[in-house]
């Protein structure tokens, strides 16, 4: 008997947990990409553009559909962790 009760008292909180959560997280997607982060492309270039792409660059920039731009230095770092090997006696 006691064990039925708290499991049924377990499921009922892990849902209300679980409707407590998605009513939080309900509004972050529309409030990160409206009001925090106010773009709509991100164009990435390689080091070394031709004389030709950079000029392609430059005039699609300035178009009259482009409101501002803002150059930013972008790096993907890996690093391999040594692995630690214990062993138990």
């Amino acid at each position: 008997m006691i064990m039925t009760i708290l499991g049924i008292a377990g499921c009922t909180g892990l849902l209300m947990m679980g409707f407590g959560i998605r009513d939080s997280l309900a509004g972050i997607g529309q409030k990160q990409y409206s009001e925090i982060i106010k773009y709509d492309l991100i164009a990435i270039d390689k080091n070394s553009l031709s004389s030709e792409q950079s000029t392609k660059l430059n005039q699609k920039l300035s178009a009259s559909q482009v409101n501002k731009y803002l150059s930013v230095y972008f790096e993907n770092v890996s690093k391999k962790l040594p692995v630690l090997i214990r062993i138990f006696r």
